[in-house]
């Protein structure tokens, strides 16, 4: 855990596990990682106070840099990150990228309290933004954030995403970024939402929450997109000057956004964005072939 108190519970643990039987040792070890998750919240909560407290709720750097979002600590443990404009930092260039497209909609699956819907409605005025998210407070949270920076006659928040939804809000002129905790894999059906053969896409893929998502995609979306990988990297707090802001006891959550090993994110741009020349997609599976429209 890299803390003190960390060294001493994993030692605790282990202690404990050379102590009993073989088949309690899983219990006890996942009670560690409950503990370590639970530190882990309670610390990114700790340093979003702070920043708060000492130099406000508009973001600092990134793409969304002068962005005010103002969002509860508690509500949004990955406060501190973006406030600090540190969040997601390994898609800064491609976020930059997108923004200088002409868009006419912005979809937002999974939208939150409204980070990437408010800040990519700002950074993108010719286009209408429509965020998706199921959690009735932190749709209040994202409107409240649209309402802060200007964009709410241009900030549609809904609840559930249905494919024929998505469908009809899809098309060469939509960028469509989706991060919904693995319900990707059953979201971007491209039999279910045909539109998305024209679309642009940013996916936060979750593997670790349905094995094979990343794999299935490449697959679904290989005849009618191009691919790139955007991994997650670790964050190591004392290599950024941001993090200095913060005090010591605090410092190693600030920049902390509690990703797995091997996180990584799915960018797909169509090859084609006529709809009549483009080629089937199946969503049946990685063994489905792709047959050509007539």
């Amino acid at each position: 855990m890299g803390s003190g108190i960390g060294r001493r519970v994993d030692a605790f643990v282990d202690t404990v596990c050379k102590g009993v039987d073989r088949a309690a040792q899983p219990t006890v070890r996942a009670a560690r990682g409950r503990y370590r998750q639970w530190a882990g919240a309670s610390g990114q909560v700790r340093a979003a106070e702070e920043i708060l407290a000492s130099y406000g709720d508009v973001v600092a750097g990134g793409p969304f840099v002068g962005m005010r979002y103002r969002v509860p600590a508690a509500t949004d443990l990955c406060l501190g990150p973006k406030l600090l404009g540190h969040y997601e930092a390994e898609l800064f260039d491609v976020v930059e990228r997108l923004c200088r497209r002409p868009w006419k909609r912005i979809v937002n699956v999974g939208s939150a309290g409204g980070y990437y819907l408010c800040g990519l409605a700002l950074r993108c005025p010719t286009a209408r933004s429509y965020g998706f998210e199921i959690q009735p407070a932190l749709q209040a949270v994202a409107r409240q954030v649209a309402s802060d920076n200007g964009v709410a006659e241009r900030v549609v928040v809904d609840g559930l995403c249905t494919p024929a939804r998505l469908d009809e809000l899809a098309g060469p002129s939509s960028l469509i970024v989706v991060d919904i905790e693995g319900g990707e894999e059953d979201l971007l059906a491209p039999d279910a939402v045909p539109n998305l053969a024209a679309s642009t896409l940013l996916i936060e893929l979750h593997d670790f929450v349905r094995p094979a998502i990343s794999s299935e995609l490449l697959v679904r979306f290989r005849a009618t997109h191009t691919t790139e990988i955007v991994l997650a990297e670790p964050c190591d707090w004392r290599r950024h000057p941001a993090a200095a802001a913060v005090s010591r006891r605090n410092r190693r959550w600030a920049l902390d956004e509690q990703r797995p090993a091997g996180m990584r994110w799915l960018v797909l741009e169509p090859r084609v964005v006529d709809l009549r020349s483009a080629p089937a997609m199946s969503s049946a599976g990685p063994n489905a072939a792709a047959t050509a429209q007539p």
